[in-house]
């Protein structure tokens, strides 16, 4: 395993700068892995100040990393589908904020946060088929 401080020393700024994942800038000039550079997020223009060694290990913008993990409106519809449940709701207001859904079976309307529909939270009408 070769050691950070020695890869530091040996890559160049052109050879970073190549590396840098393409919605990753580098402002200023490139120094070492080991040194602070500042970086702005070519889809968010997020400007933030790190390491170089955390973005050669992968490590990249937060806000667009928090963007991708939430939840959008087409995710609630598909598992309201999953769970015999339409939703109602116009739009998402985060999975642990309840929506308005419809029971496919009899059609009671129901107030349920996504997160609970997603460890299996239904309407009280299947439990008690799922019973019989």
């Amino acid at each position: 395993m070769t050691d950070i401080r020695q890869l530091g020393k040996t890559i160049s700024a052109n050879a970073f700068q190549c590396y840098i994942r393409r919605h990753i800038k580098l402002l200023g000039e490139f120094s070492s892995l080991s040194r602070s550079h500042y970086f702005q997020c070519v889809i968010c223009s997020n400007l933030w100040q790190t390491n170089a060694v955390n973005i050669w290990n992968g490590r990249g913008c937060r806000i667009c990393s928090v963007n991708r993990k939430r939840t959008s409106i087409d995710d609630l519809h598909k598992l309201g589908t999953e769970r015999g449940l339409r939703l109602l709701s116009d739009k998402c207001m985060g999975i642990s904020t309840q929506h308005t859904w419809q029971c496919m079976s009899c059609s009671r309307t129901l107030h349920i946060k996504p997160s609970n529909v997603r460890r299996g939270t239904t309407c009280k009408c299947k439990k008690h088929a799922n019973s019989n």
